[in-house]
């Protein structure tokens, strides 16, 4: 009795396991098409400057058109100037975040994460230091 138990016990789990493996898995293309060409913008010595402002260049290579549904930043003092239209397939242009640093000391770091409708959120980060 208990080894038709064990084989019936393995005979369902072998089907278990070979009915998940042939499920097809969903399909998440981890490569962003939309393509910023630097993602990071550092700034080495930012003693007696009130505000540092980056431009990050950006190129549609997606195929289609692509829009921002919207832009997150990670503190007030950080502005974020994108285009509000729709990107053409192919389409070149810059993205611009301004960061106010009169207040702060040693290091700083701000973000941006610009949400799309069509591909995972791309993070845009700016980097200085107070010497």
């Amino acid at each position: 009795m208990k080894k038709k138990l064990i084989l019936c016990v393995g005979v369902v789990l072998v089907f278990l396991f070979w009915g998940c493996s042939k499920q097809e898995k969903p399909k998440f293309d981890r490569h962003w098409k939309f393509i910023f060409l630097e993602k990071k913008k550092i700034f080495p010595d930012i003693t007696g400057l009130k505000t540092l402002n980056a431009t990050f260049k950006y190129y549609n290579d997606t195929g289609e058109p692509q829009a921002i549904d919207e832009v997150k930043t990670t503190c007030g003092c950080t502005t974020f100037s994108y285009p509000h239209k729709v990107i053409k397939a192919g389409e070149r242009g810059e993205m611009k975040m301004t960061v106010k640093v009169d207040k702060d000391d040693g290091f700083v770091t701000q973000s941006a994460s610009v949400c799309f409708r069509n591909q995972p959120p791309v993070l845009l980060r700016v980097i200085g230091r107070k010497k």
